[in-house]
């Protein structure tokens, strides 16, 4: 979800499920996922306002959050630690205010920027792709690389490493799929959902390789990460060259 303020001189991305969040394309992290549901389930209902009921029964759903006696103040503790965690990354202008007796809205100004934008397609998700293949790449490099019997080498990857790379690319890739539910799109769409197939290996680490030394499987990887990364986004740059050629002039 992509949020704008009042004269688009900042932009806030966040990603459900995630603590990653970007404030003008520099990464940051929210303490807890809580934080960022909450900001992205308020912004879902704009231009209404979340009631302090709605916001705990979504949290409920999902999260152990607590009693119901207690909602109003589990929600203003989640909504401070939020704020905390915005202002610690360098975002002063509130995002979202309390509506006195009501809930929660986004702060006067803010918007969902949820029209497909010819000439900038999904350009944060691309960059969200960058910094994670990125991240990727650096922890293959602090890792070992293990050989079984069959002669097969593999990175030995931590299981909660794993998870959360699935989890962010899943969001990624998610938002992408649904951002582009144009019939005139399919056969893209389903090739960008291949290749984005192929690159989950990658950030899962299910990448062998066959009597071959640490050095080259670490360099293959670097290069074959990329390369997901440059067939995603030509599949990107193809629609936003249709859209861009088929919009009405003016």
């Amino acid at each position: 979800m992509k949020l704008s303020c009042p004269d688009g001189a900042q932009q806030l991305r966040l990603v459900a499920g995630d603590v990653v969040f970007w404030i003008d394309g520099l990464e940051h992290r929210f303490k807890s996922v809580l934080h960022s549901e909450l900001i992205q389930f308020i912004a879902s209902l704009h231009p209404e306002t979340a009631s302090l009921e709605a916001i705990f029964a979504h949290f409920r759903a999902v999260y152990p959050v607590g009693s119901p006696a207690s909602l109003e103040r589990t929600i203003h503790k989640i909504v401070h630690g939020a704020r905390q965690d915005l202002l610690r990354a360098g975002l002063a202008l509130q995002v979202i205010r309390n509506v006195r007796g009501l809930g929660y809205r986004l702060a006067d100004g803010w918007r969902r920027e949820d029209e497909i934008d010819g000439e900038h397609l999904f350009r944060a998700e691309i960059e969200e792709l960058r910094a994670l293949a990125n991240r990727c790449i650096a922890y293959v490099d602090s890792r070992p690389i293990v050989e079984n019997a069959a002669e097969l080498f593999y990175l030995d990857a931590e299981r909660h490493v794993v998870q959360e790379n699935f989890s962010h690319l899943y969001s990624i890739g998610a938002q992408m799929l649904l951002g582009l539910a144009e019939p005139a799109f399919v056969p893209d769409i389903l090739d960008i959902k291949r290749e984005l197939s192929v690159l989950m290996s990658y950030v899962v680490f299910w990448r062998v390789g066959h009597r071959i030394t640490e050095e080259a499987w670490r360099l293959d990887y670097r290069r074959e990460i990329a390369k997901c990364i440059e067939d995603v986004e030509m599949r990107i740059r193809k629609i936003e060259r249709f859209l861009t050629s088929s919009r009405p002039p003016g």
